[in-house]
């Protein structure tokens, strides 16, 4: 009404938008080192929060950092019509890469037959053996009877795969040695031997890398 005097009605709309649902999100698993991805929910218009109450969103999605095994909880809201939903929780676990082990194996002389022996205190599905002499093997936590025939230091790669799938490859530097042959040689003195000169002198000139004895 203006002055006393009533104008003609007007109607209005409110319309009012439902509150949407959280995101759809689903929980991520990675190993140690992996290359992670930005974080890609269900849904659209997103706001990222690093709490699950409260704060400032953002709209860039974060990428979880895979450089230490550990889990992280990230939090994530949708806007539909301007309102915004409720914040869903996403749970990022970076799992620790499996380790493990070689026995000893004791040096020798060629032909060195040995087991090679592998242990681990987590669950090893796979390993893929490089045994320093060309042979490879695919099996389990055991090389059985596996020779070396040339004296050297050999490296040892195995590559394992844990029950998470998480890999890794591990080097045991001079995990076998086998002993090189020793060569057993002399000299004479003097040459030629005569009746003139008849005492005859015997040098030891024979070569090892161990210490020799003699028969």
């Amino acid at each position: 009404s203006l002055n006393g005097c009533i104008g003609s009605p007007s109607s209005f709309t409110i319309t009012v938008n439902p509150t949407p649902v959280a995101p759809n999100v689903s929980n991520t698993n990675y190993c140690k080192n992996d290359n992670a991805l930005a974080l890609n929910p269900n849904g659209a218009g997103f706001l990222w929060y690093t709490s699950l109450s409260g704060g400032i969103g953002t709209t860039n999605a974060p990428t979880p950092s895979t450089a230490t095994a550990g889990t992280n909880s990230y939090y994530v809201s949708q806007t539909v019509n301007g309102c915004e939903s409720t914040r869903s929780t996403i749970t990022v676990t970076t799992k620790n890469l499996p380790s493990a082990t070689l026995a000893n194996v004791n040096s020798s002389c060629p032909p060195l037959c040995t087991n090679l022996n592998l242990s681990s205190p987590d669950n090893l599905i796979a390993y893929d053996w490089t045994l320093g002499d060309g042979s490879i093997f695919t099996g389990n936590d055991t090389v059985t009877n596996h020779c070396y025939h040339l004296s050297g230091s050999y490296n040892i790669t195995v590559r394992i795969t844990d029950n998470n799938s998480c890999k890794n490859t591990l080097t045991f530097p001079n995990a076998v040695l086998v002993y090189e042959l020793p060569e057993a040689q002399f000299s004479s003195n003097p040459q030629p031997t005569t009746l003139l000169d008849p005492t005859i002198s015997f040098s030891n000139i024979s070569s090892g890398t161990r210490p020799l004895t003699y028969q």
